[in-house]
């Protein structure tokens, strides 16, 4: 079983295009330098998008996002990384990877093949790595099921611990009002209100978060994810 990594991006279309863009305002806003690579996986068949920043002989860490997005969802973070060589992956179906059906498939060790055969194709023996999210899972899963691979774990937002209660805006997606909730396009105005929310008012009142507001947008509108 072999698993490839290649620097040529698939066939462009105008939507990926567009993402792109909104990408590289939002990576040069926080004046960072990203390469883009491909790894293509056997098993489970995809191809994963994963983004480096940092010097190539740097102390490789993996950075696994959640729903909110991937690839510069990390910037402001990685601005202040000196010396890591960061590997962003887009999981499949999110980004520009590709999709998967996880169907009649055990979910965790499906995450820990992905992430392993990521590795693979990278020539990474053992990474350090950090989850937000639902990538917190997705660490946790390769260091349970391939523990030789993973070095220190860091889990950023919300906990995978059973003690603690999961919100009630969450069990709302898991239902069928969930399923319409989750499709319907996430526009500037609806993001800017869960950021004011979250407290960043002032953020968005100066300015600061015009070139994330524009990538978030773009990323569920110029993607599938």
């Amino acid at each position: 079983m072999t698993t490839t990594m290649s620097t040529a991006a698939p066939t462009s279309t105008e939507r990926s295009e567009r993402y792109r863009n909104a990408e590289r305002r939002l990576w040069a806003h926080h004046q960072l330098e990203p390469v883009e690579r491909w790894v293509d996986v056997v098993e489970p068949r995809t191809r994963i998008r994963v983004v480096e920043v940092g010097p190539p002989d740097g102390p490789p860490v993996v950075f696994v996002g959640g729903t909110g997005g991937t690839g510069p969802y990390w910037a402001p973070l990685l601005r202040e990384l000196g010396g890591v060589r960061a590997l962003l992956v887009d999981r499949p179906g999110w980004g520009l990877s590709t999709p998967i059906d996880y169907r009649g498939r055990e979910y965790g060790s499906t995450a820990a093949a992905i992430l392993r055969g990521t590795l693979d194709g990278l020539g990474l023996e053992k990474v350090d790595v950090v989850g937000a999210s639902v990538g917190n899972l997705w660490a946790l899963w390769l260091a349970r099921f391939s523990p030789e691979r993973v070095g220190r774990v860091a889990l950023l937002g919300g906990s995978p611990d059973r003690r603690v209660p999961v919100p009630r805006f969450i069990r709302m997606l898991a239902s069928p009002v969930g399923a319409v909730m989750v499709r319907i396009p996430m526009s500037a105005r609806m993001l800017g209100g869960q950021l004011r929310a979250s407290g960043h008012g002032p953020s968005l009142k100066s300015g600061r978060l015009d070139e994330f507001l524009a990538w978030r947008v773009a990323f569920g509108r110029d993607t599938d994810s």
